[in-house]
């Protein structure tokens, strides 16, 4: 386990390790200040509030925080704050997640 220390995030990053990857889905940005999304995953199982997932996209790599779960999806917040994902990711397209 690595230690990270963020403006957001203090504490353990733990490995997910699943037989497949996780596709995610950025639906809706809830509160831009805080980099707090709206998401649907797949697969949905294993995935609980605390876990954090390294995303790597070819322009940037982003550290997300699971917060918890609603009914139309889970909550997310973006650990790196200088990131819009917004701009990076502006036709809502699947990312994947380690």
């Amino acid at each position: 386990m690595d230690q990270v220390r963020g403006e957001f995030f203090q504490g353990k990053i733990s490995m997910y390790n699943h037989k497949r990857p996780v596709f995610i889905h950025f639906l809706e940005c809830i509160e831009q200040e805080t980099q707090e999304w709206l998401v649907d995953f797949y697969p949905k199982n294993g995935l609980t509030p605390g876990t954090v997932l390294a995303i790597d996209h070819p322009d940037q790599s982003v550290l997300c925080e699971i917060l918890g779960r609603k009914r139309a999806g889970r909550f997310v917040r973006l650990l790196n704050p200088e990131i819009n994902l917004e701009s990076v990711w502006a036709r809502n397209e699947l990312v994947l997640a380690d």
